[in-house]
């Protein structure tokens, strides 16, 4: 090994006494010539080393931008799975909470001073989810548009998940600024907690 290494240390040496001695008997016009040359060779070396290294770090901030981009879904997803799971175990527990839809409904009328004139309990149903659907239709009547608004946000913004699953309006002649209401409300929750 240590063989090898002088045989190729003495070549290198004999290459550069060889490049001397040429050099030494070159004119003016050759030296210039090689100079231009060797400069031309090393400006090329510089050049190609220096365009792989700036496409190195070129790919290099192509792969960081691709990872930041992904680690940025990641994190908006993560917050988005956060807010719909808080939305679901808000929703389940809404679901645990038992009513009574129909004394419900009279109960909410009298606190808003709403005077029911039908009420009409359908009964409940569970569907394949196990979920109970409740439903009760009524009637108001000579309601100003403010009395419906506060009656159904008393309504809908309880504890329990109730609905309005269909409303119908009709205009009275004796007062404009009344209408009649017709109204079916559910209420949902568990099979389990009915």
């Amino acid at each position: 090994m240590r063989r090898r290494w002088n045989e190729l240390v003495a070549r290198v040496e004999e290459l550069i006494e060889n490049v001397e001695g040429f050099i030494q008997q070159a004119t003016p016009r050759e030296r210039v010539m090689l100079g231009g040359v060797t400069a031309a060779v090393v400006l090329g070396l510089v050049t190609l080393i220096s365009l792989g290294f700036s496409h190195a770090i070129h790919r290099r901030e192509l792969t960081i931008a691709a990872k930041t981009k992904s680690l940025t879904e990641i994190t908006q997803l993560a917050a988005t799975y956060g807010e719909r799971s808080r939305a679901r175990q808000l929703l389940e527990q809404r679901l645990k909470n038992k009513v009574a839809l129909f004394t419900f409904i009279d109960d909410v009328s009298k606190r808003e001073h709403i005077d029911i004139g039908d009420m009409q309990d359908h009964g409940s149903n569970t569907g394949q989810d196990k979920i109970t659907e409740s439903t009760v239709e009524l009637d108001l009547n000579k309601l100003t548009l403010d009395k419906l608004t506060d009656f159904l946000n008393a309504l809908e913004h309880d504890s329990h998940l109730i609905k309005v699953k269909k409303i119908r309006l009709r205009g009275r002649l004796d007062d404009p600024n009344a209408v009649d209401v017709s109204m079916t409300i559910a209420a949902y929750a568990t099979a389990a907690s009915t």
